[in-house]
């Protein structure tokens, strides 16, 4: 109940100070938000099922993949975050990011498996 009572004191305040909160800017912040809250939710799924060695552990890869690129080109696309000038940097950007993000799970996926493996 205080963690409400704090945000919406918060609320309000930004409200006076900003002359009024416009809906556009709150809520292509809380689009974005979740957006990020499903790729995390997707990637946490993902590492589940590979702990579990299940055989549909790319039901869950495929689409974290996906959302991690679109939301990491969107970072770096939209003028809310970084907003770089080329599109297609972007795009590249975006995809590095979830290639290196892949490979981090990848790798300690593996290592996890291995420490359970020698016990």
């Amino acid at each position: 109940m205080i963690t409400f009572i704090v945000c919406l004191a918060l609320l309000i305040a930004a409200y006076f100070l900003y002359g009024g909160l416009l809906f556009d800017i709150i809520w292509r912040y809380f689009a974005w938000s979740n957006q990020a809250l499903s790729v995390f939710t997707l990637w946490m799924i993902t590492a589940w099922l590979m702990r579990r060695r299940s055989r549909f552990v790319f039901l869950a890869l495929i689409p974290a993949l996906i959302m991690t690129y679109i939301c990491s080109s969107f970072v770096f696309v939209s003028n809310q975050f970084v907003g770089m000038g080329s599109v297609d940097a972007a795009y590249v950007y975006g995809g590095a990011v979830a290639a290196v993000i892949a490979g981090l799970f990848i790798v300690k996926i593996r290592k996890i498996n291995r420490n359970e493996t020698n016990i």
